[in-house]
């Protein structure tokens, strides 16, 4: 990955590696690599539009929240390039796919949550 601002906020959010580790782990094929490597770059994108536009956005979890959908569509409308007098993307594609790559997001950190919650509980008794 590129370093620059975008591969270091990818390299930084653990949402965003764990995303990565979740997609690569059986796949090891170079275009599996690429386009892995592009989808972090898409979500450290996102999360950066995000925290422009919302100072206590730290992390890609903090955004997923139902509060900050509009967040989310925002990012993703000007990634996509967004022309709201036409009502079309410039890039369609973008757009469907970042759908798909949100939930996955999404999933991984609900799958994460539950985890640290079955950990707590343990730890209590």
């Amino acid at each position: 990955m590129r370093a620059d601002d975008i591969g270091l906020i990818a390299k930084k959010d653990p949402l965003i590696c764990k995303y990565a580790y979740s997609y690569v782990k059986g796949r090891q094929s170079k275009g599996n690599l690429d386009l892995v490597r592009t989808n972090m770059r898409r979500l450290a994108k996102l999360l950066q539009h995000a925290q422009k536009e919302n100072a206590e956005i730290k992390q890609l979890i903090d955004i997923l929240r139902p509060c900050h959908f509009q967040l989310i569509i925002a990012g993703v409308n000007k990634m996509a390039q967004y022309n709201p007098e036409t009502e079309n993307y410039e890039s369609p594609t973008l757009a469907i796919n970042f759908g798909t790559l949100v939930k996955k997001c999404c999933d991984l950190a609900y799958v994460d949550l539950l985890q640290k919650k079955t950990l707590m509980n343990k730890g209590k008794t």
